[in-house]
């Protein structure tokens, strides 16, 4: 009776590793899905980013004078880019610095459910054989498994302020100080 009870607790055993396993690797898919998620959107803040700073900054400027600019590495040293809209160009960083760290702490819980590492200097995940990060080539010290952890921030966004990815309605800032003024 020993060599049957034996069996089945191996079978069991077995049973519980491979549900623990599938569980792992739903939970890895749903953490990807929001990765690629938060992506998306982060691409789509630079996109509103990169307007608003060539539209406020730059929109003076014709071919000729910014080639010029370019020209004269002395001049875009000393530019300082005036943009109008400050208020929602904060925002917008707001929101990507929140993608950004919504990203890091999913690709720190994808390592521990994966039982890898992470290279202390540029985060990325390496498993637990590698000596050096494929990524910046950090030594990677194998000790206690220490793995630091991405703590986020809480902001307060107004609900008027949530991001819906439109310029319409926004407060306009003064040019030097960055302080919303009213029209």
């Amino acid at each position: 009776m020993s060599i049957l009870e034996d069996l089945l607790a191996k079978v069991v055993e077995q049973g519980k590793d491979a549900g623990q396993k599938a569980k792992d690797t739903a939970d890895v898919i749903a953490l990807n899905a929001e990765i690629g998620s938060a992506q998306s959107r982060m691409r789509e803040l630079y996109r509103e980013i990169g307007e608003l700073v060539a539209s406020d900054a730059f929109a003076d400027y014709d071919k000729e004078t910014l080639k010029k600019l370019l020209e004269e590495e002395s001049a875009l040293s000393e530019r300082t880019i005036t943009v109008q809209s400050w208020h929602r160009l904060y925002r917008l960083i707001m929101f990507l610095r929140s993608e950004e760290e919504l990203v890091a702490m999913n690709t720190q819980k994808i390592s521990r459910i994966r039982g890898e590492g992470v290279c202390p200097e540029c985060g990325t995940p390496v498993s637990e054989n590698t000596k050096f990060c494929p990524n910046c080539g950090t030594r990677i010290v194998r000790g206690e498994p220490e793995q630091e952890t991405v703590q986020p921030q809480t902001v307060e966004v107004p609900v008027e302020a949530s991001y819906s990815g439109d310029s319409d309605g926004e407060p306009e800032a003064d040019e030097t100080t960055g302080e919303e003024t009213q029209e």
